[in-house]
């Protein structure tokens, strides 16, 4: 989606649970692969790690695929430098083992609908995503952190050696951004969830502590950026408050399609919740898309078109419209599976503000109506 950049500080820490739970297992993986948290002297421990790895890979594939990046980066530079050990090798071998079988299950699972939409949609779609502006959204942390990373590169000794993996991190994390640009399967947003800001505030704060042993003052730089930092948080704040306001408040336009910043009618919710009560949930209930999106949630029926990874969303988007504007027949709901026709305020401005349906669908029987919102039991 185009708006998965990840960039705000609030939204990052408060986002989607599964993908907050996939940034922590991923953490967790690489700060154990790099020393911390257990002794890998126990094989029994890098089995614990594979489990660790499995459950990353279910809730977050790419999270997976990035941290597969990740250790090779960190392999190719100890087969450069001639430092690899037996043992660190053993275990990534046996973390790869453990954890390939979820991208194997991903991958036949991505061959079949509706699954197969997820990969399909950003091949259609492709995000609109500007480097320059992600980049300035990530803040004073990203040039600091790249001259933490010089700066470890530059050291020689147990400092460079407890830090590669963070270096990895970080490289990994332009270059899949950077990669998946040139793959459409995947939009390259996906890899701005691989919380870079770890790596590069670890980073950061290492070369201002560095810098800050040989010059006093430069930790008015430190309390800059943190004061900055503070500054962003308020800022974020602020205009999440907002626009939580102005949806509460805001009339126009009447249909909130897309992104725009308002809640659905109440009206519309009402005859949902009238198709919750009176429905069984098996029904499939054509609307527009918006509504659809609701449908679900608030009615519990399927919707024959509703979130944008709909299986052919737009072929369906057309032919819905089609029926909207009197261009079907009573012969394509039945073909279709459809059952009730959902006549609301985004549907009477795709047909162009027939008071009721039954004009272009006789065969149509009303069972709902309030004073914008109808709703047709098809035959």
């Amino acid at each position: 989606m185009p708006w998965n950049t990840m960039a705000d500080s609030l939204q990052r820490t408060t986002f989607m649970p599964h993908v907050t739970l996939a940034q922590a297992l991923l953490a967790f993986i690489v700060l154990v692969f790099s020393g911390g948290f257990v002794t890998k002297n126990t094989p029994a421990n890098w089995i614990f790690l594979g489990f660790v790895g499995i459950i990353l890979g279910i809730v977050f594939p790419p999270g997976l695929l990035f941290l597969y990046g990740v250790l090779a980066l960190v392999t190719l530079e100890e087969l450069v430098l001639r430092r690899w050990s037996i043992q660190e090798f053993f275990g990534r071998v046996i973390f790869g083992i453990m954890t390939i079988p979820t991208v194997v299950y991903w991958w036949l699972l991505f061959q079949e609908y509706p699954w197969k939409r997820l990969v399909e949609f950003d091949v259609l779609h492709p995000t609109k995503f500007s480097y320059i502006e992600y980049f300035l959204a990530v803040g004073p942390v990203l040039p600091m952190g790249i001259i933490g990373v010089i700066w470890v590169i530059r050291e020689r000794g147990e400092i460079r050696e407890k830090m590669k993996y963070l270096i990895a991190w970080v490289v990994a994390w332009l270059g899949f951004v950077l990669l998946f640009n040139f793959i459409p399967q995947q939009s390259p947003t996906r890899f701005t969830q691989m919380a870079p800001h770890i790596p590069l505030g670890i980073l950061a704060g290492w070369m201002l502590w560095e810098v800050g042993k040989k010059f006093r003052h430069i930790v008015v730089v430190a309390i800059v950026v943190i004061l900055l930092g503070f500054g962003t948080m308020a800022s974020s704040f602020m205009w999440l408050k907002d626009f939580v306001d102005h949806k509460i408040r805001a009339t126009i336009p009447i249909v909130p399609t897309g992104a725009q910043v308002m809640y659905p009618m109440k009206e519309s919710i009402e005859g949902l919740v009238w198709l919750q009560v009176y429905t069984p949930r098996n029904a499939v209930v054509l609307s527009a898309m918006t509504t659809g999106n609701y449908i679900p949630v608030y009615a519990g029926n399927t919707a024959y078109v509703g979130h944008a990874n709909t299986v052919g969303l737009e072929e369906k988007l057309i032919a819905m419209e089609n029926v909207y504007r009197g261009k079907a027949t009573i012969a394509w709901l039945k073909q279709q599976n459809i059952s009730y026709v959902f006549y609301g305020f985004e549907e009477r401005e795709i047909n162009g503000g027939a008071a009721d349906l039954r004009s272009l669908y006789p065969q149509l029987t009303q069972v709902y109506e309030s004073a914008n919102v109808r709703i047709y039991k098809a035959p």
